[in-house]
């Protein structure tokens, strides 16, 4: 009668064993292997709290992390902004942070720094960008790879269709990674290839 409840716990610690040690590689930093050059682009944003232009070279030497959004948005972009919120909290303060508007018909620079406002942004790291719908439009897709589009007969709060992927980005301004924003084991992964990058 012994011999089955031996091998149970046996079985159990074994299963327990190798999820512990799931958990524990989920956290441990990979190597960072993708690299997508992103093309040079200038657009009006909200930096350091005030309106003027932020382009690709001006972020060169700095890791950033982008994220995409539109402040009519009743769905996921809250969250994603509070994504960023959270990522402004637990990283060190010479990773950049850059919001785009996908909707910058909607969202003038005002209508950005008081969105910023409402997630406690940090200004002078965390950056909100808006620019013609076309340049934003062509970035988007062509130069970060991610969906976009546009439904004009749809509510202004969901209007656009768009990624809630969070994108890291080098100190050369090249693509390194995408994270899910809604998912904790993404969260954790970008944290630590975003260490990993200012470190190396």
């Amino acid at each position: 009668m012994r011999k089955p409840i031996v091998v149970t716990l046996v079985a159990v610690s074994l299963l327990l064993s190798l999820s512990l040690w799931a958990r524990y590689q989920a956290h441990v930093p990979q190597k960072i292997s993708y690299d997508k050059a992103l093309p040079d682009f200038s657009f009006p944003a909200i930096v350091g709290g005030r309106e003027q232009p932020l382009s690709l070279s001006a972020l060169k030497g700095k890791v950033w992390i982008a994220g995409f959004v539109f402040t009519n948005c009743m769905g996921p972009c809250p969250l994603l902004t509070g994504r960023m919120a959270k990522l402004q909290l637990d990283l060190p303060v010479d990773i950049k942070l850059v919001t785009f508007t996908v909707d910058p018909q909607s969202d003038t620079l005002p209508v950005l720094k008081r969105y910023g406002q409402r997630f406690n942004a940090d200004f002078n790291r965390w950056y909100f960008v808006r620019g013609e719908e076309s340049d934003l439009a062509k970035l988007v897709s062509e130069g970060f790879a991610l969906p976009l589009s546009k439904n004009s007969n749809a509510p202004a709060a969901s209007r656009m269709v768009h990624t809630t992927k969070l994108v890291l980005v080098d100190d050369q301004g090249r693509v390194r990674n995408y994270y899910d924003s809604d998912s904790p084991e993404s969260f954790t992964s970008i944290l630590a290839d975003a260490r990993k990058l200012v470190k190396s």
